[in-house]
């Protein structure tokens, strides 16, 4: 494969590699602080600082861009297992992430409607696939 087309592998690599090292640049707990007094470390923790939304937000995008990409090339190489690897990646991406953040407000109701969303992209995108091989053919 030539580089021009692992830019974006190779630039997702780099993204996770530098927010692997965020939160000991920025988010770092003064020693002095540890020792005394837990719970001024449980607050700083649990508070939303700019040091834990801006790379949680990056991370997700760049998990959606990764997903999009893979599903681009297997739809621009015609490779159905790598076009159906990026749709099982944003579902599953899309699952945790209601599972992280949504899963107390909606209850069983909620996962309910979760899954069968889930259910109506890969039945949408298998009609999709399958209407894509009769236009080619």
């Amino acid at each position: 494969m030539p580089p021009r087309r692992q830019w974006l592998p190779i630039s997702l690599v780099v993204f996770f590699a530098v927010f692997a090292l965020w939160f000991g640049v920025f988010g770092a707990v003064e020693p002095s602080i540890v020792g005394h007094d837990r719970s001024i470390v449980r607050q700083f923790e649990s508070k939303w600082t700019p040091q834990v939304v801006v790379p949680t937000l990056l991370a997700n995008v760049a998990m959606i861009v990764f997903a999009l990409w893979i599903m681009a090339e297997g739809l621009r190489e015609d490779r159905g297992t790598l076009f159906a690897g990026g749709v099982i990646y944003f579902l599953l991406w899309a699952m945790l992430r209601y599972f992280d953040l949504f899963s107390d407000v909606g209850g069983m109701l909620g996962a309910a409607v979760m899954f069968l969303l889930c259910g109506v992209v890969l039945f949408a995108v298998a009609r999709f696939w399958q209407h894509r091989k009769e236009w080619h053919n």
